[in-house]
């Protein structure tokens, strides 16, 4: 082994990547720079960090900066880069060669950031020319748990509102709870914070609102370009009873598929108060299998049903000696309560004011994956008063043999 060529003291970048510069006239690492984001115009990071979480199908890229211009070799560049864990222990490593008639003064390499193969700790990449070192980046790995985004990072805030000003995009009669209306509508207003945190590179924004039950129900996708200062987004859903159950309902926002803002609402179901209404109704309630829909009658009556694939249980119920002396229209909901008595769905029905006698139907699936063994409760309101009810029992196809 030769003397070194290299100064042993480095240089430290504004990026703080250590250079061990050359004695004589040899290539020079100018800088390193590691971003978990590529840009889709330029072969550059985007938002460099030195401080990244541990996500699963996240990679890390290191983009390597090399300065030719002063090397008198005329032979290829036998370059190795180094991925050192926290340990010491090197977890990647791989050779490249840049020739002397080559243009490029980028070398890029990558690793996966996800947990099941990644450490916590502080790491370091090394970059060797002909085996010497000649620069370092230390950079850390956290949990998810323990990542801090950077204040300087693309942030977002999300309010919620059930009107919207078309004008300036701002949400009205902002709140975290609303009430199901036939023609109502959610609006949510996304403002954006540090707009051009990703210089020039076109935005791709995901809304996605999930239900009570934590499943997805609709999703957007929002392109945002460059040229394009706007700062607030916004979507919006309808919270018509036939559409919406009451729960916790929940929007995110992520941009480049990394969830940027979260929030949560709930919807309830609009009552009617009957203070001052003087109306009265009496009702029967069968349960069934199916409504034929040719008779509209109701086959297969029973109070015990089988949990199966693209089964259901259907409520028919027949309203008669409706007294409506105000003669208005009568606000009814239909409510299904499973064995741990919480309602899981509600039906709002209007029935028109001249009305006697009719009939209301509603109906749930029984599919194993949704429902569970037990007694189940089917309960008839008019506006927000209780005026009949009856149970039902749900068995597994074991149970029922």
């Amino acid at each position: 082994m030769g003397c070194t060529t290299r100064y042993k003291t480095p240089e430290i970048t504004p990026n703080s990547t250590h250079i061990f510069k050359p004695k004589g006239d040899q290539a020079i690492c100018t800088d390193i720079l590691l971003s978990t984001l590529v840009s889709k115009k330029s072969p550059k990071p985007l938002f460099p960090l030195d401080t990244f979480p541990l996500i699963e199908n996240k990679i890390l890229r290191s983009f390597i900066y090399i300065d030719r211009q002063h090397t008198t070799e005329n032979q290829p560049l036998d370059f190795h880069v180094d991925w050192i864990n926290p340990k010491g222990v090197s977890i990647f490593c791989k050779r490249y060669q840049l020739n002397p008639n080559d243009s490029a003064s980028l070398i890029t390499s990558s690793i996966s950031l996800n947990p099941d193969v990644r450490m916590a700790g502080n790491y370091k990449l090394r970059v060797y020319l002909f085996r010497e070192l000649i620069a370092e980046k230390p950079f850390v790995l956290q949990t998810e748990e323990e990542y801090t985004p950077p204040v300087n990072d693309l942030t977002a805030r999300i309010l919620f509102g059930n009107r919207l000003d078309r004008k300036t995009g701002q949400v009205q009669n902002t709140d975290s709870v609303f009430f199901n209306s036939k023609k109502g509508w959610i609006h949510a207003s996304v403002e954006l914070f540090n707009r051009f945190a990703y210089d020039d590179e076109d935005l791709d924004f995901r809304f996605q609102w999930s239900d009570p039950d934590g499943k997805t129900f609709f999703a957007r996708t929002v392109k945002l370009p460059s040229s394009d200062s706007t700062s607030r987004l916004n979507s919006s859903i309808s919270v018509s009873p036939t559409a919406r159950k009451d729960g916790i309902y929940t929007l995110r926002v992520s941009l480049f598929r990394k969830l940027i803002a979260e929030k949560s609402f709930e919807i309830k179901t609009a009552i009617v108060k009957t203070d001052k209404i003087n109306v009265s109704a009496k009702a029967s309630i069968l349960f069934c299998s199916k409504i034929d829909k040719g008779s509209g009658t109701p086959v297969n009556i029973n109070d015990e049903f089988v949990i199966g694939k693209n089964e259901r249980v259907c409520a028919y119920i027949q309203l008669s000696d409706v007294f409506n002396p105000a003669n208005k229209p009568l606000f009814f909901n239909l409510v299904w309560i499973d064995p741990d008595g919480k309602r899981f769905f509600s039906k709002p029905i209007t029935v028109a004011a001249n009305t006697h006698d009719a009939i209301l139907q509603s109906s749930i699936t029984i599919e194993p994956k949704n429902r569970v063994p037990g007694k189940y409760q089917f309960k008839l309101y008019l506006f927000d008063k209780p005026i009949e009810s009856k149970s039902f029992v749900l068995q597994s196809k074991e149970d029922s043999k």
